[in-house]
């Protein structure tokens, strides 16, 4: 039987997620620091037929964490995809720019996002290279791939954890061993803020199952928030992305992240410029990318709200207010400013 364990399970996105790989046949493994949570989720899907368990543990409790891991790898079998997507909850996370920020308010991002991630990757490998066959999937904000600065601290971590997986995914190619990297550039469920674009998890969950089955060859994909930024992404030459609407079509997708688009042209649809003219050429495109961008995305700053976040293990299973949801918006809405990227060569 296949199992999947899912670290930082939460109502949305982890059940999601949950429901998706439990449907085609899988056991499921539930890991958070919240028993409580974690048992409701279990009811829920047994409910649904999907055989799961909660195996309780905090994402900062390495040791306590790599034991979860076993616990579920006794129970069910070797661990054949493992996704890692742990959201800080209410008074854990502090939100700093880059000019205020001090070691220490980036080391317990660090510790969250990055050193957790290597922690249950290195607590499953060693029996997914046995097997020669698995999938390491790992979730962040868009803020990994191009940052704001009211969070900086939170954004150089997702950034470390970003560059660790594809990383990860070069080093595993031809091992069977599929690693890849989710950014999500929307909210997810109920609004961050007022406004702002959303969309329901179970439009997110099946690119997992893509990246599970058939698109195992890329580093990355991002669910962007809306069609008119893809699109304008895209005329950008910024990297393909995947973004699933209500309806439920979406985009061709490739390695976002790591391959250009074949596609990608100027946003004044210009032709190869000579020598002589390609900088300024490229200038004047950047400009006028920048202002598509602002206008497909139309960003507000963060309000106080109260949300149903996906948290580890935060102190209420249907309440964390709104220094999460601001953890969150400012996070994933990095990718308002993403053509500050380099622009591929005319």
């Amino acid at each position: 039987m296949t199992t999947i364990a899912i670290v930082g399970a939460g109502p949305q996105l982890g059940l999601a997620i949950a429901r998706t790989f439990g449907r085609q046949g899988f056991d499921v493994a539930l890991i958070s620091r919240s028993h409580d949570k974690l048992d409701g989720l279990v009811g829920t899907l047994s409910t649904e037929g999907i055989t799961a368990a909660a195996f309780p543990a905090d994402v900062l409790d390495r040791d306590a964490l790599t034991q979860a891991l076993k616990d579920a790898t006794t129970q069910f079998g070797r661990i054949d995809v493992l996704e890692y997507s742990p959201v800080g909850g209410f008074g854990s996370t502090v939100l700093i720019t880059p000019v205020e920020t001090e070691p220490s308010h980036v080391q317990h991002e660090i510790e969250f996002q990055l050193y957790g991630a290597i922690a249950a990757t290195k607590a499953v490998l060693p029996a997914m290279r046995e097997a020669g066959t698995a999938t390491l999937l790992y979730t962040t904000g868009a803020g990994s791939i191009d940052p704001v600065p009211q969070v900086g601290n939170v954004n150089a971590a997702a950034a470390a954890l970003r560059n660790w997986v594809i990383n990860l995914h070069k080093e595993l190619d031809g091992t069977g061993i599929q690693a890849a990297h989710i950014g999500i550039d929307v909210s997810i469920g109920t609004p961050a803020v007022p406004g702002f674009p959303t969309a329901q998890p179970e439009e997110i969950s099946p690119v997992y199952w893509e990246l599970h089955t058939t698109k195992r060859d890329q580093a990355e994909l991002v669910s962007w928030r809306s069609p008119s930024r893809r699109r304008a992404t895209q005329r950008c030459g910024a990297w393909t992305v995947s973004w699933r609407t209500a309806s439920g079509s979406k985009p061709s997708v490739t390695s976002a992240g790591v391959t250009p688009t074949s596609s990608a042209r100027s946003c004044s649809g210009t032709k190869k410029a000579g020598p002589s003219t390609r900088s300024s050429t490229r200038s004047s495109r950047r400009g006028r990318c920048r202002s598509r961008i602002r206008r497909a995305t139309r960003l507000r700053p963060p309000t106080p709200i109260r949300t149903d976040a996906e948290d580890s293990g935060g102190t209420s299973p249907t309440a964390v207010w709104a220094t999460l949801g601001g953890v969150l918006v400012a996070t994933i809405a990095g990718g308002a400013l993403y053509l500050r990227r380099r622009s591929p060569r005319t």
